[in-house]
């Protein structure tokens, strides 16, 4: 597998760890500080996934999903932060993000999540492609 996974956080460290956790599980990540360069790194790279921080100065998480899944709906988002309520985690995935991750989290935790996100929209596609060859027959 080599899906590239764009990492969203305001806090260098914590994209450096998350980025070098999916390196180790063979996944290509990117990098954002903020996001509105997370969303031209969408459009740039077209990542198999997105995992962003929920609390950023400017665009928090929560509008960063809204506007990746104005862009691209099928487009797996999975949230973290360390100051998640229950109800922050509802209002996400009421919104459309895949998973929500709580800080601080194990490696291998982050990794599954991922590649579940990762496989979901393998699916999606493929999902996709077998409907228009269909289509195509009818």
């Amino acid at each position: 597998m080599n899906d590239k996974v764009l990492v969203v956080d305001d806090k260098q460290m914590m994209r450096d760890s998350v980025a070098a956790t999916l390196q180790r599980a063979e996944l290509s990540p990117v990098v954002a500080a903020d996001g509105q360069t997370a969303l031209n790194m969408v459009a740039k790279h077209r990542p198999s996934a997105v995992i962003t921080d929920l609390k950023m100065p400017a665009m928090d998480g929560l509008a960063l999903l809204s506007k990746l899944k104005q862009a691209d709906d099928q487009l797996p988002v999975v949230l973290m932060t360390a100051y998640g309520t229950v109800d922050d985690a509802v209002k996400a995935m009421k919104d459309g993000a895949f998973d929500f991750v709580q800080k601080p989290f194990e490696g291998d935790q982050l990794v599954m999540v991922v590649q579940r996100a990762v496989e979901h929209r393998q699916l999606l596609q493929e999902n996709a492609a077998l409907r228009s060859n269909a289509s195509a027959y009818d």
